[in-house]
């Protein structure tokens, strides 16, 4: 082909490629424009799927669906609503993928069978109690943010707080597998004395588990002391050694009659009060760490949320409720936190990524 030919060629073809382009641009902004209309949407009605995933809990239809499918008719009678509105909820669950519908029977899926257990330590349940519980709360969310303090009825420090019980079971149960994998890696032959606090009741166990003799000391705050007895009897861990009731003021409080172990466990240290609160429970922890003990640190980070987001602004807007709100941590940062503090750092992600366990020991 001559070189006038395929000249002319290039210039057909790119005449047709532009025609097309303006047939498809507008379309795809189009596209693109009702894609940001349908996220504002579905984010305005989020607490929509919310109370629905509430109301069927408190109306027993997670449990009914539990023992078998039901067709609407049977779900109505269990529920006691009329047989459109508990097809409008089975609907609205069935979007979520809470319930599937085959041969006009409604069947649960796994999360909506562990909802119909009635286990109250499972951290889906928990999950849905704490939601529950603070509904009306959110709605303060404005006076929550300009305080900088959280809201006073669900603030973590206020020992009233109604979400103490629910805040506890999600902890611990959220804690379990993470703390397995964790401890499994970890080198525990040095360690005969511990301390945690009430929400890393299963990290205790996880100790406890690799090394029965493991004498243990539980510090923490009065309103969850006294959920300890019921996450101690449900894991099946023994009593502590000592419990002690503390301030939440590092520097101030006591930690048990004998001030030193090999393993201290810190858990969401760097949330609800501010890097300082953080940095005087490390100088604590450096003050009655033996000489080859060993710092845990839980703390969720920006990283463990990359495959999910908006989660890491979920959970700080949480924070922000429950005390001093900021922004997640990036493993990097809270690494910076404990290298100033004069520990030597090893970053341990667990459960796929899902979890972060910061190890450090004094340099």
């Amino acid at each position: 082909m001559r070189t006038a030919d395929v000249a002319r060629r290039l210039i057909e073809m790119r005449v047709q490629v532009e025609d097309r382009l303006v047939g498809i641009l507008p379309r795809t902004h189009w596209l693109r424009k009702l894609s940001g209309k349908m996220r504002f949407v579905s984010a305005v009605d989020g607490f929509k799927d919310s109370m629905a995933i509430g109301a069927a809990l408190e109306m027993g239809l997670f449990r009914a669906l539990r023992d078998g499918p039901m067709s609407v008719v049977e779900a109505a009678k269990v529920i006691g609503a009329p047989e459109p509105n508990t097809e409008v909820l089975l609907r609205t669950l069935a979007a979520l993928g809470l319930v599937r519908r085959a041969d006009n029977l409604w069947r649960a899926e796994a999360i909506a069978e562990r909802l119909g257990a009635d286990d109250v330590w499972d951290p889906y349940r928990a999950h849905v109690d704490i939601l529950l519980g603070s509904w009306n709360a959110w709605r303060d969310l404005p006076v929550a943010l300009r305080s900088g303090e959280g809201h006073p009825a669900i603030r973590v420090y206020n020992e009233a707080n109604p979400l103490t019980a629910a805040y506890v079971r999600w902890s611990c149960a959220t804690l379990e597998e993470p703390a397995r994998q964790l401890v499994a890696r970890l080198d525990l032959d040095g360690v005969e004395r511990m301390i945690a606090g009430t929400v890393g009741v299963t990290f205790v166990k996880a100790v406890q588990d690799a090394r029965p003799d493991v004498e243990v000391t539980i510090s923490c705050l009065p309103h969850l002391v006294r959920e300890l007895p019921a996450a101690l009897e449900h894991f099946g861990v023994p009593e502590p050694a000592e419990t002690i009731v503390n301030t939440g003021d590092a520097d101030a409080d006591t930690w048990g009659s004998e001030e030193e172990f090999d393993l201290v466990f810190l858990a969401r240290k760097f949330a609800y009060c501010g890097p300082e609160h953080a940095i005087a429970y490390l100088r604590k922890t450096a003050e009655v760490l033996s000489e080859q003990g060993m710092l845990v640190v839980w703390e969720p980070v920006e990283e463990n949320w990359t495959a999910m987001p908006p989660m890491p602004e979920r959970i700080a807007l949480t924070d922000a409720m429950m005390g001093e709100g900021r922004p997640l941590y990036r493993k990097s940062e809270i690494t910076a936190f404990l290298r100033e503090a004069g520990y030597s750092v090893a970053v341990h992600d667990v459960t796929a990524g899902a979890s972060t366990f910061f190890v450090a020991s004094r340099d």
